[in-house]
């Protein structure tokens, strides 16, 4: 099962929808460990501010992957 195979069953739309979604909730975490480590309430969510940036990366990465070999 390749790449190709895995894409032709895919519904494209819902996918962006789900995607944005997930892009939004890893930003606003972002945004909110970001604001929780100033305020130093929650010093450990430090190390997940940059797993919520890295992980709203890879989900666009694969919004713009679906969208390339959708075409």
């Amino acid at each position: 099962m390749n790449w190709m195979d895995f894409m032709a069953g895919f519904d494209l739309d819902q996918f962006h929808y789900k995607g944005i979604i997930g892009i939004l909730v890893c930003l606003v975490l972002f945004v909110a460990s970001e604001y929780l480590s100033k305020v130093q309430m929650l010093g450990f969510l430090v190390v997940f501010k940059w797993f919520f940036l890295m992980l709203a990366g890879v989900i666009f990465l694969l919004i713009v992957l679906a969208t390339i070999s959708h075409k």
